[in-house]
């Protein structure tokens, strides 16, 4: 018994570490609301991705998965926000959401990444989905 009350204890204590920053993730939206409009998933694809030539299929997919693995509103963001200097994404998503998105690509997209840590090959948000458009071209 006292082994798992000492188990429960450890795990209640990694926890506020894996878990996201829900005060940063709510203080992002709000500045981004403050400063730009926000786009629906078409008009985002359209304004930002059909001209760089950005499948449509996968800004659909970024902009729902990668929307809810992090809370943030990607109808607010622009192509050059940086993942980490701007959104932080590694603070507002759960510490594995990397690889469960790499999972949903796979499932979803037959998309499959060499490299599951996704923030480490890429800077800004159209990195990000050129980096995922050019696994499907």
């Amino acid at each position: 018994m006292l082994n798992f009350v000492q188990s429960f204890w450890a795990s209640v204590r990694s926890y506020a570490d894996m878990r996201p920053d829900f005060q940063l993730r709510s203080r992002i939206n709000r500045t981004l609301d403050s400063q730009r409009a926000s786009l629906t998933g078409e008009e985002w694809f359209e304004r930002f991705w059909r001209p760089r030539g950005i499948s449509k299929q996968i800004v659909e997919f970024v902009y729902e998965r990668l929307g809810q693995y992090s809370g943030l509103r990607l109808g607010l963001t622009v192509p050059s926000d940086r993942l980490q200097e701007d959104l932080h994404l590694p603070l507002v998503c759960w510490f594995d959401w990397e690889l469960s998105f790499c999972d949903d690509l796979a499932q979803q997209l037959n998309i499959q990444l060499d490299n599951p840590s996704l923030l480490d090959e890429v800077e800004t948000v159209e990195d990000f989905l050129t980096l995922l458009h050019r696994q499907v071209a």
